[in-house]
């Protein structure tokens, strides 16, 4: 899924966006991912056995769900704003990490 989402990111953003976005740019949106499952795992490790794996497998779908839904939806952010593209895919990047996590 991360490999899918930045082969269909980074060619959307420079057709939209030209030069106001750089590949540093489009690094960090990739590497927010990784972070996020970083930061969540030693959480979710901690709190398996209290919440259940049935449930943090759904709540890992719907967090993955969700920022799927939300890619599909920057198509609609105005083209006169690039860094509005640019923290929006860094959160719902951070949200699929965390999905990722639960799964």
């Amino acid at each position: 899924m991360y490999l899918l989402l930045i082969t269909i990111v980074v060619p959307y953003g420079r057709a939209t966006y030209k030069n106001e976005l750089t590949a540093i740019h489009y690094g960090v949106i990739g590497s927010m991912q990784q972070v996020a499952r970083i930061l969540f795992s030693v959480y979710i490790g901690k709190t398996l056995q209290k919440v259940g794996k049935k449930n943090y497998i759904l709540i890992g779908f719907g967090l993955m769900v969700l920022a799927s839904i939300g890619f599909a939806l920057t198509d609609l952010i105005d083209s006169t704003v690039p860094y509005l593209f640019f923290v929006s895919c860094l959160l719902l990047n951070f949200i699929m990490g965390a999905g990722a996590t639960c799964l």
